[in-house]
């Protein structure tokens, strides 16, 4: 059978919180429901999100997440990005809400992270490539550094740990080795991963 469509349903701490991040990424409330329990639904093009209200609920213990397919990450990321500065007059990169930027995984995707103000963290990308996870011969030839900066985007992305993917990368960096396009790729996303986890500035 085709034309199957399948739509997370996602907790949200406050729904007006909720609907004012997704209209600055600019999606369009479809539906929003007050009783007997707050629910909305918001739309953006073939995107379609749907939450329900907890008022309790505590984004910094939040686990929800979803994968969202989309054909060009980086071009939804820059409409995301600009709608953010609209609203916010900056681009979060931490803490909740954050937006983090496009980059290729080890795992065979480009994607970048959208996590809303209850801690619902959206991953968003398209496949890039063959997953050098799967191929052992790629992986029996893998530089010491092509391998932490693997493990660190994995520890970042796939966990949200930044600080561990950047003690990972601090210590093989310090060792050498590698090749100069290794070493350029891990020391630009150790730069990158430590504006995520330095203090946010709510300057323009």
């Amino acid at each position: 059978m085709a034309g199957e469509v399948t739509i997370p349903i996602l907790p949200v701490r406050s729904i007006d919180e909720t609907i004012a991040f997704y209209e600055a990424l600019g999606f369009a409330v479809t539906h929003r429901q007050v009783r007997p329990n707050g629910y909305v639904v918001v739309r953006r093009e073939d995107i379609e999100l749907h939450f329900f209200a907890m008022p309790r609920y505590d984004p910094a213990t939040s686990y929800s997440t979803c994968y969202i397919r989309v054909p060009d990450p980086d071009a939804l990321h820059a409409s995301f990005a600009a709608g953010l500065k609209r609203a916010l007059g900056r681009v979060p990169i931490r803490g909740m809400p954050r937006l983090t930027k496009p980059i290729d995984t080890s795992y065979g995707t480009r994607q970048f992270g959208a996590v809303d103000p209850s801690g619902n963290w959206l991953r968003i990308g398209k496949p890039n490539a063959r997953s050098i996870e799967d191929d052992p011969v790629a992986l029996a030839s893998e530089s010491e550094l092509a391998r932490a900066l693997r493990i660190a985007t994995r520890l970042a992305e796939s966990k949200g740990d930044v600080e561990a993917a950047l003690r990972v990368l601090e210590v093989a960096l310090r060792r050498g080795g590698g090749s100069e396009a290794e070493r350029a790729a891990a020391t630009a996303y150790h730069d990158e991963l430590g504006t995520r986890d330095a203090p946010d500035d709510p300057r323009p």
